[in-house]
């Protein structure tokens, strides 16, 4: 009986051993693009399968066998880039948030958001969560500053040394300027023109759990990126609300909660797209 109890809790473990890492895997794979690309291919593989051995098709079902047996090596190519920042972020050490310190930095950063939108400067501020977002700040300019309103506004004054490119800002620190970020391949959404900084928000926020802000210097207005999906056009309000969770270090769950009710109740998408035409048609004529 004893030695029955002993085999079972061994298996147990073997199982927790293997179950744990490949859940907190998957679960930050889940934030990628390249995640809905293998779930496609794993259940298109599984249906193929079944419908192969149930017609009898031997063949098929050989091929598709084969086929499986290579899955794992398309897994690593696919993810070979979220792959290294997972085991990166695995050993980086997580830093406690100053409460009084994490309100300030928000503070700033609407500030200077809603003064960047005023003024009509383009702007695009990535805002690092749980994913680190080392690789991307790599190809830009180190700064590790304090997260100024000024200095913001500064950084991104048309024709100064690193107004082109995004900002990372991480831990309450400006961490790197003058980054590029991955351009979205699926952005045929809508008919009106949207720039560079549009796409790579919306690039990144697929790559990542990165809450982006962006300011349109042909509008002025201010969107939000997370996820892959865009809100435009978010009030001071709503725009303080998401930053303040970010600083905050609040969850998911509590992160995609603040932005589909920052969605559902930020103005008609319409009206926000009359007012991109308006401001396209104006630019266009001058």
């Amino acid at each position: 009986m004893t030695e029955q109890i002993i085999k079972w809790v061994g298996i147990a473990c073997q199982i927790a051993i293997l179950a744990i890492p490949l859940y907190y895997l998957l679960r930050y794979l889940r934030q990628t693009s390249g995640f809905r690309i293998l779930v496609g291919v794993t259940l298109s593989v599984l249906v193929l399968h079944f419908v192969a051995k149930w017609l009898r098709f031997y063949e098929v079902g050989w091929a598709l066998g084969l086929f499986a047996r290579h899955l794992p090596i398309a897994f690593v190519v696919v993810f070979q880039a979220e792959l290294r920042r997972f085991f990166t972020d695995v050993g980086a050490k997580k830093t406690v948030r100053d409460s009084e310190k994490s309100r300030d930095s928000a503070t700033e950063i609407v500030n200077a958001v809603i003064a960047l939108s005023g003024m009509r400067i383009g702007a695009l501020i990535a805002l690092e969560r749980d994913v680190n977002l080392a690789d991307y700040a790599r190809n830009g300019r180190r700064l590790n500053a304090p997260v100024n309103a000024e200095l913001i506004a500064t950084i991104f004054y048309p024709n100064t040394p690193l107004h082109d490119g995004g900002m990372v800002v991480r831990n309450g620190e400006i961490h790197a300027a003058s980054c590029s970020f991955p351009l979205t391949s699926a952005f045929n959404r809508t008919r009106l023109p949207f720039g560079q900084r549009h796409r790579a928000a919306i690039g990144l926020s697929e790559e990542t759990d990165a809450i982006v802000i962006i300011v349109s210097e042909e509008t002025g207005l201010v969107s939000i990126a997370y996820k892959g999906e865009l809100v435009r056009g978010v009030s001071r309000a709503a725009l303080a609300k998401i930053v303040g969770i970010t600083f905050a270090s609040a969850g998911q769950s509590a992160a995609e909660r603040t932005f589909r009710d920052i969605k559902q109740n930020n103005a008609a998408l319409g009206e926000v797209d009359k007012v991109a035409e308006a401001m396209t048609k104006l630019k266009e004529n001058e």
